[in-house]
């Protein structure tokens, strides 16, 4: 057993090494944290309106991609601090550094189909980040590179689900 955490705390302190040697890295990654808190929030905003509208499968979707997006946020934050960051406290702030900072909903909520238009941007947009991620960790961090293709994948899956229902409302 003691060799097992002479283990893990020296894997850890090559962790922590490996990203005082690459800053890019731990910036990014704090973007992507950013980024899934953001889109949560706007998804929980959004599965009140399209309820309200009686679109409850719709709903259902952006409920379970609402919970995947704060599942990916705490698997950001569960590496960011094994890097030795802390998260950021202020929503400003949040807003301020991430890559997709808002989800750009049409002017009306009437129209569904622009909803769903841009809920794709806006996993089209977090995707493009993890793949940015993707390139800096390969071969280089690979605990970083594992989270970061899983959650990517997750996000394809988002955006399919997205493109599907919209393509369910032009039939």
């Amino acid at each position: 057993m003691k060799f097992l955490t002479k283990v893990s705390f020296l894997l850890s302190i090559m962790v922590v090494k490996l990203a005082e040697t690459n800053p890019k890295v731990v910036e990014e990654l704090m973007r992507a944290w950013a980024n899934e808190w953001i889109a949560f929030y706007y998804y929980l905003v959004m599965i009140s309106v399209v309820r309200f509208k009686g679109y409850i499968v719709f709903a259902e979707k952006l409920d379970q991609v609402a919970k995947e997006e704060l599942e990916h946020a705490e698997e950001l934050e569960e590496r960011l601090v094994q890097l030795g960051e802390s998260p950021i406290k202020d929503w400003a702030a949040i807003e301020k550094i991430a890559n997709c900072p808002k989800v750009y909903y049409p002017d009306t909520l009437e129209d569904i189909k622009g909803i769903l238009q841009a809920l794709e941007e806006a996993e089209t947009c977090v995707i493009n980040v993890y793949e940015r991620l993707l390139i800096l960790t390969h071969d280089k961090d690979k605990v970083t590179y594992h989270l970061i293709s899983h959650i990517k994948s997750e996000e394809e899956e988002h955006r399919t689900i997205f493109e599907d229902l919209r393509k369910q409302l032009s039939l």
